[in-house]
């Protein structure tokens, strides 16, 4: 018999050699929630050192003991680790958690407040693959511990906590395809229906569980674009979905807001091109000749698609030969795919193909960049002037006189771009976003106004304080005065010289770079004190070289600067961009002649 016990207990040695040996390992079993997971909570809370840690394995043990329903056991369990850990607002969670479980909501939602009371930071902790959250996953099923820990956050008040386990809660569910995540996603906006970034999620929830919830799909995006109107991602989503269920002409304002929030946002303009045209004129016209059939199968593909295929058959369609009006649209979707000044020769052949077929306007107009005309840099055309043809030229449509309103906005054309976006809600009724841009611009324009009249009251009544001076400049400028901003900006330089830096890098990247331009070849480092090196002077006078590049005194002054500072090479150079502006500056600047050449005899 003593023999068989020395076999069993030999054949048992290598599961003892097997088993976990390290706190590490007992640790990891003890989280893994596996039949003998309690014993290894046991093991690691006896061996680990720190009290933090050991608080995680004792809420383990508590969550497990909860799942066993021996609540008294987990109550004692998890008190003990709130003695380790007593301003930990996860651990509070947990207990909260395992004391509604228990059937002790009182109770819980004490714990559920003491939670929050600690503070909202941890609970974003739980993003990271903390021991939490390992314990969350893995024994208090995800995404049902999220959920009931958020309506007991809801309970106590705790909404903005409440719907971050919401919300983690619904993530999750989607992950397992789980149905429940509709009611997470509801409890969401039940706490805080104001948050758009919810609805977006809702909307994408939507759009990829199936093919037949289009309707709750855009109602969710539209509550997105309601609770945060200016962001153009949320317009773009929107304006996608109509154009997708075959509402264009719904889409066409929302992508034209998108694109005035973000200019540079180059699939809101593609997909507002595709959105005109599919709302605008684009009939196959015989014209004064009737087009070939294969001509017009060759436009028909022109139209339709993008890309190489698109460009090979606007080409083909050309060279068989169009009618003005189909050779009009051939060009002009030709430009589509085009860049550059190729794209800019085809819509000039389009308005000379048929100078009526507004199209060709508003998508030349949508395809310049958004520098003003007249820059260096700018496209020749005016898009202002394209965009105002196009209106004319179709009376019914929206898109043209809501670009052009923009556009004028932005150029502080007040009461012509509110007339325009008059008359485009007037074409849509029913569109209620129109009429509320039109209503703000108008009371935008009020208050503009309202304060250059109190500016240009202060002014005259304290003609020599710089103050008002200042407040009467900016409220110019505000109006689109600019000629009367100026002078004013003028005047508080005058009447404080000692603060042009200040003021002349206030104005450098605005509209009145010349003023800035104006003081800066003025400035001396020893008297000015917000000047603080040479250096940021050196920069802003290039600055100023290249925003005017007729003007040789920001030049002048530039090479001053780096000849006193010993940079006689970085002279040299500039007095030779100088001369390429004004081949006998010397002859007016004699004093200059002689540092040049003193910079040129120097070694480089």
């Amino acid at each position: 018999m003593a023999a068989l016990l020395i076999v069993a207990l030999l054949m048992a040695a290598p599961a003892q050699v097997a088993a976990p040996k390290s706190v590490e390992q007992f640790k990891a079993h003890c989280f893994s929630n596996t039949a003998d997971s309690i014993d290894a909570c046991g093991e690691a809370f006896v061996r680990l050192n720190s009290g933090r840690e050991q608080s995680y394995v004792l809420l383990a043990k508590g969550m497990m003991q909860t799942n066993a329903k021996e609540y008294a056991v987990a109550a004692a369990v998890l008190k003990q680790a709130l003695t380790l850990a007593p301003n930990d607002a996860n651990a509070h969670l947990i207990y909260a958690w395992a004391l509604e479980a228990a059937g002790d909501r009182q109770a819980a939602d004490a714990q559920y407040l003491q939670a929050s009371q600690l503070g909202l930071r941890e609970f974003r902790d739980l993003r990271s693959d903390t021991p939490i959250r390992t314990l969350i996953r893995n024994i208090g099923g995800g995404p049902n511990f999220e959920y009931a820990v958020g309506k007991g956050l809801e309970r106590a008040g705790q909404n903005e906590a409440a719907k971050w386990f919401f919300l983690e809660a619904a993530g999750d569910f989607e992950k397992s395809a789980n149905a429940a995540v509709i009611e997470a996603y509801d409890a969401a906006v039940r706490v805080d229906p104001t948050d758009a970034i919810t609805h977006i999620r809702i909307a994408r929830f939507w759009k990829k569980w199936d093919d037949k919830h289009a309707a709750e799909v855009i109602h969710q995006l539209a509550e997105a674009v309601r609770l945060d109107p200016t962001n153009p991602d949320y317009r773009y989503e929107l304006a996608r979905e109509y154009i997708d269920k075959g509402e264009a002409a719904k889409a066409i304002p929302h992508l034209q807001e998108a694109l005035h929030n973000r200019p540079e946002f180059p699939e809101a303009q593609h997909d507002l091109q595709i959105a005109v045209v599919a709302t605008g004129d684009v009939a196959l016209q015989a014209g004064e000749g009737a087009d070939s059939v294969e001509a017009v199968h060759q436009l028909r593909l022109c139209i339709d698609q993008d890309g190489i295929r698109g460009e090979m058959a606007c080409r083909g369609a050309l060279k068989i030969g169009l009618s003005p009006n189909n050779a009009a649209k051939a060009h002009t979707f030709l430009a589509q795919d085009l860049s550059g000044d190729a794209a800019v020769a085809e819509y000039h052949a389009a308005i000379d193909a048929d100078p009526t077929y507004a199209l060709s306007y508003l998508m030349f107009a949508q395809s310049l960049s958004g520098a003003p005309a007249g820059q260096k840099g700018a496209p020749a055309e005016d898009p202002a002037a394209l965009l105002l043809t196009a209106a004319k030229l179709r009376p019914d449509w929206i898109v043209p006189r809501q670009r052009l309103a923009g556009l004028l906005w932005s150029r502080k054309h007040f009461e012509e771009a509110i007339a325009l976006q008059r008359e485009a809600a007037a074409l849509d009724p029913d569109d209620a976003a129109l009429a509320a841009k039109m209503k703000e611009w108008e009371n935008d324009f009020t208050g503009y106004q309202e304060q250059f009249r109190q500016a240009a009251a202060e002014v005259y009544r304290k003609p020599d304080n710089i103050f008002a001076q200042q407040h009467y400049a900016a409220a110019a400028a505000l109006m689109g005065q600019n000629d009367e901003a100026r002078k004013a900006y003028r005047t508080v330089y005058k009447m404080d010289p000692h603060g042009g830096w200040r003021l002349a890098s206030e104005l450098l990247y605005s509209e009145f770079a010349d003023v800035a331009c104006e003081i800066y070849p003025k400035l001396r480092i020893q008297d000015e004190p917000d000047l603080a090196t040479v250096s940021g002077l050196e920069a802003d006078l290039a600055v100023c070289a290249k925003k005017l590049p007729r003007d040789t005194r920001a030049l002048r002054r530039l090479a001053e600067v780096q000849a006193q500072s010993g940079d006689m090479n970085a002279a040299r150079s500039t007095y030779e961009q100088i001369l390429q502006r004004d081949g006998a500056y010397f002859d007016d600047h004699p004093d200059d002649r002689v540092l040049y050449d003193r910079a040129k005899a120097r070694k480089p």
